[in-house]
Formats: C-alpha cells, sequence, structure tokens
C-alpha cells in the first residue's frame, strides 16, 4: 500500500510538501487534529484497502487529485509502493540487476541561461544557482565517469565483457538548430512544464534522507527535462538497483540511456520490461527503434509486428514506425507514420506529448526530416499556430 503525498500551494508558492502513511484516515485542512493544516476545506483521506478514497475520489497507486480553494491549491498523489529488494527474490533477473550497478557523474551538456530559468519561473539569483547545480550535478576538474556495466545477457551476446564502460553506440540526441533557421529546440522546451518548487521541496528532502525514492524521481525527471540524461539515468539506475520490478524507473532509464546514445543498455532495459510485460506496447516501441538505431533491421521489423498487433491504433506505435522508417532513409514513409501520430497526440499522456515534441526536435532519426520543408508543413497543418517558427536573428 502506498502512502499519501500532500502538497500544499499558496498564490502558487509551496508551503507544505509531506508524505505520510495512511493506516485508516488522516484528515486535511481545518480540522484541529489536522495532519496537515489549510484554510478553506476539511478533507477526509480514506484508506479502502489498496486505494485512498478522498471527495468520492478512488487513487490507485501513482493517481493524483488536485483540489483548488481560491488561493490554497492542494494535491495529493497515492505514491507507488516502493517494495524491499528482498520480495523480489528469484523473481529478478539478476543479471540486469548487475547492468544497472552504475553511477555516472559530470557536468552536464548546456548550462542553463537565464531566460531558460525565467522560461521556468525562476529569476536569476541564489535559487537560480541551487537549482542549477541540482540539475547539472557537480561540477569538477574530472573528466566525466563512464557508466559501468557488468556483464548481463544482451552484453554478452554484444561482446561485452564485465565491467567495461556502457558502450555509446549513437549520437546523443541535442539541438542542431542553426542559425536562420527553424527553432526546433525552443519550439519543444516551450512545452516543458515548470516545476521548480516541487523540485528543491524534493532536493531538501533528500538532503534528509539520500533514501527518498520519490525525491529521487522527482530530481531524474527534472534532470531528464532540462536534457541532463546523464544525470537522470544516475537516479533512475539508483531506484532500479534497489526496486528491479520498478517497470516505471526501468522505462525512464531506458529513455535516458536512449538520449545518450547507449542503445545496447537501452534494449537491456526493455527486455527486462518485457519479461514481467510481454505485452508492454512503450517497451516494444523503444525496442524496435533501438534495434534500428544499432542497424538490426530484421529484428525490428518483427519487434513492430508485435507492436503493431498489440496496439495498432497507438499514437506510440506510430511514432516507432515513423522513427525506424526514418532510420532506415524512407521519410516519405516516416512523415506518413509522423502525420497519424500527430493526429492522436490528444490520446497521449501531457508527457508523453512533450517527449513527442523532443523527438521531432532533437532525435538523430528526424535530422534530415528538420531540415526538409515536408516535416514543417506536416506540423503546421496538425498544429497551426503551434507549430515550430523560424529563429529571429
Amino acid at each position: 500500500m502506498g502512502n499519501l503525498s500532500v502538497t500544499i500551494r499558496l498564490n502558487g508558492v509551496l508551503v507544505d510538501d509531506r508524505v505520510m502513511p495512511v493506516p485508516n484516515v488522516v484528515r486535511l485542512g481545518e480540522a484541529d487534529d489536522a495532519a496537515v493544516a489549510f484554510p478553506g476545506a476539511d478533507l477526509k483521506v480514506l484508506r479502502v484497502g489498496d486505494r485512498l478514497s478522498v471527495r468520492g475520489r478512488s487513487l490507485e497507486e501513482g493517481e493524483e487529485a488536485c483540489i483548488s480553494l481560491g488561493a490554497v491549491d492542494v494535491h495529493l498523489e497515492h505514491t507507488v509502493t516502493a517494495r524491499l529488494p528482498s520480495e523480489w527474490a528469484g523473481v529478478v533477473d539478476p543479471r540486469f540487476v548487475a547492468t544497472v550497478l552504475m553511477v555516472v557523474a559530470g557536468a552536464a551538456y548546456h548550462d542553463a541561461n537565464v531566460a531558460w530559468w525565467q522560461h521556468q519561473g525562476v529569476e536569476a539569483g541564489p535559487l537560480t544557482e541551487r537549482l542549477a547545480r541540482l540539475i547539472r550535478g557537480p561540477v569538477t576538474d574530472e573528466q566525466p565517469r563512464q557508466a559501468a556495466s557488468l556483464k548481463s545477457s544482451d552484453a554478452a551476446e554484444s561482446g561485452l565483457s564485465a565491467l567495461e564502460p556502457l558502450s555509446v553506440d549513437g549520437p546523443l540526441h541535442a539541438p542542431d538548430d542553426r542559425p536562420g533557421g527553424i527553432g526546433w529546440a525552443r519550439w519543444y522546451r516551450s512545452a516543458v512544464p515548470a516545476d521548480s518548487a516541487r523540485v528543491l521541496a524534493a532536493l531538501d528532502r533528500l538532503a534528509v534522507d539520500e533514501g527518498d525514492p520519490v525525491a529521487r524521481r522527482i530530481i531524474a525527471n527534472a534532470a531528464y527535462n532540462h536534457d541532463n540524461y546523464e544525470q537522470a539515468a544516475e537516479h533512475y539506475a539508483w531506484i532500479v538497483q534497489r526496486w528491479p520490478s520498478d517497470r516505471d524507473a526501468l522505462y525512464r532509464l531506458a529513455q535516458a540511456w536512449q538520449r545518450t546514445g547507449r542503445h545496447r543498455a537501452e534494449i537491456t532495459a526493455y527486455r527486462q520490461i518485457l519479461r514481467m510485460d510481454p505485452t508492454s506496447a512503450p517497451a516494444l516501441a523503444g525496442l524496435a527503434v533501438a534495434q534500428a538505431r544499432l542497424q538490426q533491421l530484421d529484428a525490428a521489423s518483427r519487434t513492430i509486428d508485435e507492436l503493431v498487433a498489440i496496439a495498432p491504433d497507438s499514437a506510440a506505435t506510430a511514432l516507432a514506425q515513423a522513427k525506424v522508417e526514418a532510420l532506415q532513409g524512407r521519410h516519405e514513409e516516416a512523415l506518413e507514420h509522423l502525420g497519424r501520430a500527430l493526429s492522436r497526440r490528444t490520446e497521449l499522456s501531457a508527457e508523453a506529448q512533450v517527449d513527442l515534441r523532443r523527438d521531432l526536435a532533437l532525435d538523430p532519426a528526424f535530422t534530415a526530416a528538420r531540415n526538409d520543408r515536408p516535416l514543417l508543413s506536416l506540423l503546421h497543418r496538425q498544429l497551426g499556430a503551434a507549430a515550430p517558427r523560424p529563429v529571429r536573428r
């Protein structure tokens, strides 16, 4: 059973953020015995089996509820249970656990500038520097250390030996905007949500308890959103090392590895997810694209067929097909699949829609398409005024 995360904001300013167990009932708000006090309501959060109930809404693990009380905003989340690794003994492939015993250290790929922080709702100053240190990671004079990998089934197949660094099999996903061209990076970053207060609260929690998986997850997501995929991978690997059956963390670790060009490691993560859930469409989509990046085209084709059988009309399926076609130089077919993905984008979560923009702006698979008119014309048809625009000199 998960716990209850409570975040309170007054006029948008974070005033309280805590996680608490709910054995039976917890009161929030104006009651004298409220666990978290705020004006405007008297809320009861009830434990109903494995779910939490508030105001008639039932929250499963991972689900959230937002309640607006005038100037006060209350965010409730039923956190995902953090099971001890020992509970999964005999279930998890130990070879994959070895693969993720890695720590990535080093500076970020690009320093956040003042305009970027202002977009995130943070003015320059001490707060900016604190967030910058969090997202960038420690800046040292040492060379960044590569992620160490112990032998896994996939590492063995590819010829990697024990303790060899995780191989970089492809280019980094980074902006390739040209002066006077289309501002792809600016376009995608305009959709990245600003959540500075929550990140700072997670940083404070991590300073008190380095083993707080919720805080780690928030910081990892923030690093990913700021294009620091190495830092994101470090935190997600920390989670997976301790809870290897956390499929969400596994998938996010694979995505971070994808952005850094570590495609064999990425494939290892997807296959571990598929061992637990053979019908995971996100893992199949990621696996197919990673295989295509490594020129394992027959394997990629078989994985795409499996994905289409499971989720034929999914936007994620169409996007995976577009990437696989683009990686083989079939740009017209790639655009056709992209059109289907964009037409069904509202079916994606808000986070997945941002990642779709990130793919269009940064993914090397679409480098050629970003320099041609057809992709831009497609986006203008699908998005109208929300499509990317030329960078003004």
